[in-house]
């Protein structure tokens, strides 16, 4: 008997290429997620020296703030030794002003650091200068029937004979607001809200802004007030946005002895300005005479806005003289390097200005009469008790 024997011969190619591309695909996932996990943390780190390098920006305009506060009271009493060529420095507009003012060295660089701890984060702001005369007054958050209040104040021995006002731009559309965010189209005709209701009012029509001009000095007096002709001291234009206007002379207001309803003032709003998130209007109002101080009341109806203040003399542009004072501070952290620009607000303009004659809440009895013989009085129905 013959047996025959069959040998099997395995190669095993097959399981060795199993195992390297599971080797390699193993290396290739482990390797994707080491990269992504670096690149978090990168992320991570890049974000927390952008913040860190944010936060000391914002420290230099703090530290801005501090030095323009020992100025104005070194106005009142110079004697301390900080006070020393104070204004000088502040209007230098060099890197190194907070460092002459504080210690009176020219380092531009200034650390940031209220412990041990903090060194190792490697704060600073590298370069803090203060322009303390601006060519205009920005200022947001101009609601509806709320007023401003804003000091024209210029330096000694100048003055201004114009006032340029542009108001409203596209961040002044609410954020929920869903619609077309394009001035619309018939802006230039819509009717008047009436009283206590603004919905006939589109949310992105500029408002119509009150412009009130008071004008100040040393002859100035309480009668010169109620001057007619639009020549006194205190001069009111309603100014409407149109789709044509031109600009406007303060004059234009009629005075206490005109009409009790003057007509408002068209003033031209450009889309194309508003789309590219440009002020929508802009109007130029001419003073009666040229002044070297005055107060520009603002009040917007119907919508809120943001605007601009710009003062000339003819076509030049005169600064605003310590009314809000530029900061542009840069900040660092590590080698990451973020830079700030701040108007700061010494002067208030939200102090509660009377925006009405009678401003209660509930219902309001008014019964009068004017007569010359007491006999005649009548304490009329208000004395009596209402259900």
């Amino acid at each position: 008997m013959k047996y025959h024997q069959t040998k099997n011969r395995q190669q095993g190619a097959v399981s060795l290429f199993v195992v390297i591309f599971t080797a390699l695909l193993v290396i290739i996932v482990t390797v994707g997620f080491v990269q992504l996990m670096v690149r978090n943390q990168q992320q991570a780190t890049q974000s927390d020296l952008s913040q860190s390098a944010y936060d000391s920006a914002l420290a230099g305009v703090e530290d801005a703030k501090r030095a323009m506060v020992i100025s104005k009271k070194c106005a009142s009493d110079p004697a301390p030794t900080v006070c020393q060529g104070i204004d000088a420095k502040l209007d230098s507009q060099q890197c190194s002003t907070l460092s002459a003012i504080f210690d009176g060295s020219a380092t531009d660089e200034r650390k940031i650091q209220q412990s041990v701890s903090d060194e190792s984060l490697d704060q600073a702001y590298t370069c803090v200068k203060i322009i303390q005369n601006t060519p205009d007054y920005t200022r947001k958050g101009l609601q509806p029937g709320k007023s401003h209040l804003i000091p024209l104040r210029v330096a000694p021995g100048e003055s201004f004979d114009k006032i340029e006002i542009k108001w409203f731009t596209r961040d002044d559309i609410s954020e929920d607001f869903s619609g077309d965010n394009t001035l619309p189209a018939n802006y230039a005709s819509m009717p008047f809200p009436m009283s206590g209701d603004d919905t006939r009012w589109g949310k992105t029509a500029p408002p119509l802004l009150r412009t009130q001009l008071i004008k100040t000095g040393s002859s100035f007096t309480l009668s010169s007030l109620e001057t007619t002709g639009g020549l006194g001291n205190a001069n009111t234009l309603f100014l409407y946005p149109t789709n044509i206007g031109l600009d406007v002379p303060f004059s234009a207001d009629p005075g206490i002895d005109g009409p009790i309803h003057s007509t408002p003032q068209s003033v031209k709003c450009n889309n194309s300005q508003f789309s590219e998130g440009d002020y929508a209007c802009t109007v130029t109002l001419t003073l009666p005479e040229p002044t070297s101080g005055a107060y520009l009341r603002l009040s917007a109806l119907y919508n809120k806005t943001r605007y601009k203040v710009v003062m000339k003399n003819g076509d030049a542009v005169v600064r605003f003289h310590g009314v809000q004072p530029e900061v542009d501070s840069t900040g660092r952290a590590n080698d990451l390097f973020r830079r700030v620009n701040a108007r700061i607000q010494f002067e208030s303009t939200d102090f509660p200005y009377p925006e009405d004659a009678v401003d209660l809440y509930g219902s309001l009895c008014k019964d009068f009469s004017v007569t010359s013989k007491i006999e005649h009085y009548d304490a009329g129905r208000c004395n009596v008790a209402v259900p």
